[in-house]
């Protein structure tokens, strides 16, 4: 996304301490020679770099675009609210240094990757004090959508996202800086930018969950194969044979692999004895598909399976084509386009010869 903001962090700065001027008119008057006035100035300062620190521990400035709100806010769950400071200075009352409304709610966000990051701060305009609470994050695949609010001339940007009581929303600053963007085409700004970047995200989610779906699909048409094959392999083996023990039917190698898996298997559940796996209906499951490969076009055997595969060629072709599309399946593996394609068109042939 490109990362062209609206402000800068430093103009970010200018603006909260212009602020901080307005509320210290507000409360003093102007007339900064008293003692309440020298400590009101030295708090503002401390408080408007605490709060610049703490923007860089939240590291506001490094995400996709960045953007910030004032006075009324809420972070999806608590909203706060105070004046405008140009409201706070037209009210006629005393010690104006306790009214609630010296307190100036501020709100930042980040987008960054797939996440949304709010952070909220409370500054004291007459004393010392700032609290925040730093990026709470929202994930953007649940981002509805976004809108523009106006009440008189201020405007104001609802993010609204599922399962959250309420829209995140923050009041747009009248406050501009150097010409960049301000007040409803700043709003239309964030709008624009998170409403992409969301839209983004979302696509790629759905992409890859029809990926995940298409691979699903394809190990159910695999396993569904297998047991076919399985099922095959024991039945005319059994039926062609008159033999039930698989030691008795199966040699080589294929006879070897089973025999210890077999073993293992009992090793690991003493409730069960080697005895339970001699028939080869039970046996059968610690067989792969290479193993029914080999067992099928051995000589001795095909006769008994050439009625079901017709030609040795294309049995072995796509029972090597079955055999390597099942092992990403099953692994977790990456499914290269090649592998994908043999792959589907050994399920074809097997589903049309079974």
């Amino acid at each position: 996304m490109n990362k062209k903001q609206h402000i800068s962090e430093s103009q970010l700065s200018e603006i909260l301490i212009k602020r901080m001027d307005e509320y210290f008119i507000a409360i003093t008057g102007n007339t900064g020679s008293s003692a309440r006035a020298m400590h009101i100035k030295t708090a503002q300062r401390i408080n408007i770099q605490t709060v610049q620190t703490q923007c860089k521990k939240s590291k506001l400035f490094d995400g996709d675009f960045w953007g910030y709100g004032i006075n009324s806010i809420c972070d999806g769950t608590e909203i706060h609210s105070s004046t405008d400071v140009e409201n706070f200075k037209r009210l006629q009352e005393l010690n104006k240094h306790q009214n609630e409304n010296r307190l100036l709610w501020l709100l930042t966000f980040k987008v960054e990757g797939e996440s949304l990051f709010v952070s909220i701060f409370c500054i004291d305009s007459a004393t010392f004090g700032v609290n925040s609470n730093l990026n709470t994050k929202y994930d953007l695949k649940d981002f509805k959508n976004a809108r523009v609010r106006a009440r008189g001339n201020v405007t104001y940007v609802d993010f609204i996202f599922e399962n959250l009581e309420k829209p995140i929303h923050f009041q747009i600053d009248s406050y501009a800086q150097g010409g960049k963007l301000n007040g409803e085409r700043l709003a239309e700004y964030y709008i624009e930018q998170i409403t992409k970047k969301a839209e983004e995200i979302k696509a790629n989610h759905q992409a890859a969950k029809s990926v995940v779906d298409e691979r699903k699909l394809i190990e159910d048409d695999v396993d569904v194969i297998e047991r076919k094959l399985r099922n095959i392999f024991v039945g005319t083996l059994v039926n062609q044979t008159g033999k039930e023990n698989y030691e008795d039917i199966i040699t080589g190698s294929p006879k070897s692999d089973i025999r210890r898996r077999i073993k293992q298997h009992v090793d690991k559940h003493p409730g069960e004895n080697i005895d339970d796996y001699k028939s080869l209906k039970n046996a059968i499951e610690f067989a792969d598909i290479e193993h029914l490969k080999l067992v099928i076009l051995k000589d001795s055997n095909w006769q008994h399976f050439e009625p079901i595969f017709k030609t040795k060629g294309a049995t072995e072709k796509y029972f090597n084509q079955l055999s390597q599309i099942r092992h990403p399946l099953k692994h977790s593996r990456k499914l290269t386009d090649l592998v994908k394609l043999e792959g589907m068109a050994s399920i074809e042939w097997f589903n049309q010869i079974l």
